[in-house]
């Protein structure tokens, strides 16, 4: 709006400065004083009009903003909104792979302790097998020879 007043004051002093020169050209001239009265009025006239004329195209500009800045505020307000809520989104996320990280990592944990807890169960298995075979052996060789001594006997 200041712009405006500014952009005014220095119009009316350009008519102001046009009415001097035309009065100090007016005597080279050579005209009358009514007809240079005349022209300098109907100058003013002119500069007046346009004045108002520029004026009026300001103010509806002005008030055409105005409305478009009362249109944007919603927007704007929907757009603050939008990016808090995308900026709490971002932090959720943040948490969640934080979250997933630290889950991973004790699950890739725990998998490896099942599988060094299965191959130790494994050679156990082993081992006991052997000594399952071995006691079968001992076990069926018992038996043959308690067999042979019944038949011996």
């Amino acid at each position: 709006m200041r712009k405006l007043r500014s952009s005014g004051a220095g119009l009316k002093s350009l008519v102001v400065g046009l009415l001097l020169a035309s009065l100090a050209l007016s005597p080279l001239c050579a005209s009358s004083p009514l007809q240079e009265l005349e022209e300098i009025l109907t100058n003013y006239e002119a500069i007046t009009m346009s004045l108002s004329d520029n004026l009026n195209d300001q103010q509806a500009r002005l008030e055409r903003l105005e409305v478009s800045l009362g249109l944007m505020s919603p927007v704007l307000d929907s757009l603050e909104l939008t990016w808090t809520m995308r900026d709490e989104s971002i932090k959720k996320l943040e948490n969640q792979v934080q979250q997933m990280t630290a889950l991973s990592t004790s699950s890739q944990k725990t998998i490896d302790d099942l599988e060094r807890g299965l191959k130790r169960t494994e050679a156990s298995l082993k081992i006991w097998k052997n000594v399952a075979s071995i006691s079968i052996g001992i076990g069926v060789a018992g038996i043959a020879l308690g067999v042979i001594s019944i038949i011996v006997k």
